[in-house]
């Protein structure tokens, strides 16, 4: 249409430039004595209309100064929305956005087509605007063609109160009428048909099902399918499908004969695990919304639902799965599924990082009467798609529903749980520790050791988000560090590859590592491998900065390994904020907050405490732990369990560090009191394993102390470290004689 226009307006002018003698044209208003603007029109636009030509035919001629202006002519007219509506449906949105789109006519073709696009969306929102365009689908065939043109304008949104005619008994428009003309919307309204297809009414699903088959896009075929074989549909629903299916695979409602059952589970099964997976690609609109239709039985029609990808694709997932258990008596799979797909939902209702809803109606409670068999197999399912929130939800269950044989392994592959301790999200790894601690092993297993790693690595954090920069020059690297802490990072530095993987795989609150192009000890690629396999670091963003013009020998890198971009070498916060906010945005491992974080330290304590109080140390060594423990001791919330968990460490280094702690004079009197105490159970465990100097201390300690319980409490260190006789004595003779007998 648009080529139309213009090519009309390049008659006219080519042929005005044959009249003999000039032929000045009009300049519009705003520019008139300005030579560089003088138009090339023979005459000047006088309407809305004329202009939009006249602009586009400007922005041909490499005149996009006069197309601006024209458009801003528009804009100065202040139109109504029958104006502005009537530009859209002479020219279509298209055009509109094409113009939109033209940094050259910013901003004022940015203006127009927000002005159309608010009149339509006003139009939409005006049911009697759609109700009249309804009722004359019933009038001469000349009004209806005109009433279906009108409602083409609307797309989807045409479909809800068509499908409302269905239902509502004083309507005067007859079904099959209602489907050509859902029909005649074609692919546009394929969305909102499909969320019909949950209707509990036969006749709104028979249309909106036939209606599918005449617009004829296999989009709807996975859809039709579930209609065609539920056992629980009526036969007109499944007639429907049948010939639905028919009309779009074969092009004729006539060769249905050739249509199967067989393998129709499977399709659900693979379009369901598609997008419980987060595989499907939806569109979004402008604010990165998916539009999703279903069906509201308080309105009798569909209804939009502006949604995340991830919720459109948890919905969806459900939808088929919950078809497959329907069609299927037989197989667990889509049991699995369904199970999987309502976990899923529950822990994206949730938030990123929290627990699913618990207690009566939710699907936790119900995963926990499903039991543990149906459980792991969640759990199998959602470790291979990739879908975390399911996985750790499911983690949940079954540590309240599950039993120590969930650990066993084979020589070829380690138990489930123990396969989820090395996940790539680090929430599931979290949620494994706890629920294998939950189910209380007696004995060592494959991957034990893994266990008070995660522990040890979530203990050995801070609140604050932290980063590892991996740069052999350390000036460029203490800049970047600078910029990446006015952004709220706490920055570490690393001079080499391997340098930089330990800070990170030792830590549990990294949440990115930014690598040089040079990185020597290793290598650029070797350093962002390592990262990238190691079960401890597989979620660490990566981004290799280097100058700018040598991003593309970094490519191959970013396609290879999941989460890594590229950083130019840049001056100041602002620009590294710019390339780092897009980035992390669109990882699926969401960070922890703060409180988040906090919570996960005192957990991580609270299970490493009570491994050292249980004695399971023989299942669980806590020896990997002792510096996360050391540190964690300085943390006043959880000093106490650190303390606790380092007396079952049966190392020398261990009891000088209590030592040091009872007698730190800065230290709470608890914190004091409670190392004094794990000392003389260390001692007494384990012997004497401190210098005599350090006795010395602690007796002088004891004997200058005057608090009671503290005093106590080094009563016992110095008991444990079994005195000489002789000192014994002493200490007898300096007791004082009892005064009178108790009475």
């Amino acid at each position: 249409m648009m080529q139309r226009h213009a090519s009309r307006l390049l008659l006219i002018t080519a042929c005005l430039s044959l009249v003999p003698g000039p032929v000045p044209a009009q300049p519009p208003a705003d520019v008139a004595g300005d030579e560089s603007a003088q138009s090339p029109l023979a005459s000047e636009p006088t309407n809305a209309k004329e202009r939009v030509d006249a602009a586009m035919l400007m922005l041909k001629l490499a005149r996009p100064d006069l197309a601006q202006t024209y458009l801003r002519q528009i804009l100065d007219a202040e139109p109504d929305d029958a104006e502005l509506i009537a530009l859209r449906n002479e020219f279509g949105t298209a055009t509109f956005l094409r113009l939109s789109r033209s940094e050259e006519l910013q901003p004022v073709a940015g203006e127009l087509l927000k002005r159309i696009n608010a009149a339509a969306t006003r139009q939409l929102n005006d049911p009697a605007y759609v109700n009249s365009l309804i009722e004359r689908l019933d009038d001469s065939p000349e009004e209806r063609e005109k009433a279906i043109t009108e409602l083409r304008f609307l797309r989807a949104y045409a479909v809800p109160p068509l499908l409302n005619r269905l239902t509502d008994s004083r309507s005067n428009i007859e079904p099959d009428l209602v489907v050509y003309t859902l029909t005649r919307l074609g692919t546009d309204a394929i969305p909102a048909l499909i969320g019909g297809l949950q209707a509990g009414n036969d006749a709104v699903r028979a249309a909106c099902i036939e209606a599918l088959g005449w617009i004829g896009d296999e989009q709807a075929v996975p859809y039709l399918w579930a209609q065609a074989a539920n056992p629980q549909n009526s036969n007109g629903v499944q007639s429907a499908a049948y010939d639905a299916l028919a009309r779009i695979l074969y092009g004729d409602a006539e060769k249905r004969n050739r249509l199967s059952q067989n393998g129709v589970v499977d399709r659900l099964l693979a379009a369901g695990t598609e997008l419980f997976a987060f595989d499907y690609e939806w569109p979004l609109n402008e604010d990165g919304k998916v539009v999703l239709w279903s069906w509201s039985d308080t309105e009798q029609t569909v209804v939009e639902n502006l949604v995340t990808p991830a919720s459109a694709s948890l919905y969806r997932a459900e939808q088929f799965a919950r078809d497959a258990v329907e069609i299927s008596d037989k197989r667990i799979e889509p049991q699995v599924l369904l199970m999987a797909t309502l976990l899923a939902r529950d822990a994206l209702a949730a938030g990123p990082n929290e627990p699913v809803a618990e207690g009566p109606g939710t699907a936790h409670n119900l995963a926990l009467v499903a039991g543990p068999a149906l459980c792991a197999d969640v759990l199998a399912l959602s470790l291979d798609t990739g879908n975390y929130p399911a996985a750790t939800a499911v983690l949940r269950v079954l540590s309240q529903n599950g039993s120590r044989h969930l650990l066993d392994s084979t020589e070829d592959r380690p138990s489930l749980l123990a396969a989820a301790l090395d996940a790539r999200d680090p929430s599931v790894q979290f949620a494994a520790a706890t629920a294998i601690m939950q189910l209380d092993p007696d004995e060592p297993f494959r991957g034990s050791r893994r266990v008070v790693e995660i522990f040890a690595r979530n203990l050995n954090a801070t609140p604050r988000k932290r980063t590892v920069v991996i740069d052999p020059n350390a000036d460029r690297a203490t800049t970047l560090a600078s910029y990446l802490r006015d952004l709220g990072f706490e920055a570490g530095i690393a001079r080499t590859g391997a340098e930089g993987f330990q800070l990170a795989a030792h830590r549990g609150d990294v949440e990115l590592a930014v690598v040089h192009m040079n990185a020597i000890r290793w290598e650029l690629s070797q350093t962002v491998a390592n990262l990238k396999a190691d079960a401890r670091t597989a979620h660490v963003p990566v981004m290799i900065y280097g100058p700018a013009g040598l991003e593309g020998r970094t490519r191959w890198l970013a396609s290879r390994n999941p989460g890594v971009t590229f950083l130019p070498e840049v001056n100041d916060a602002s620009e590294v904020n710019r390339y780092l906010r897009p980035f992390l945005a669109q990882l699926t491992t969401q960070p922890l907050t703060p409180q988040q974080r906090d919570q996960r330290i005192r957990e991580s304590a609270y299970w490493l405490r009570h491994i050292a109080l249980g004695q399971r140390t023989s299942v669980f060594d806590l020896v990997p732990a002792e510096e996360a423990l050391v540190d964690a001791a300085a943390n006043p919330d959880v000093a106490a369990d650190a303390i606790i968990a380092l007396g079952a460490i049966p190392r020398a280094s261990v009891q000088k560090y209590l030592v040091e702690i009872a007698l730190a004079p800065g230290a709470d009197l608890p914190v004091r009191e409670t190392a004094a105490n794990q000392l003389a159970f260390h001692i007494q465990r384990y012997g004497v394993l401190v210098r005599n100097d350090s006795l010395k201390l602690l007796e002088a300690a004891w004997t200058n102390e005057s608090e009671p319980a503290m005093k106590t409490a080094l009563a016992a260190v110095i008991g444990s470290t079994r005195p000489a006789d002789a000192a014994v004595r002493q200490e007898l003779l300096a007791y004082p004689p009892s005064a009178e007998p108790v009475p």
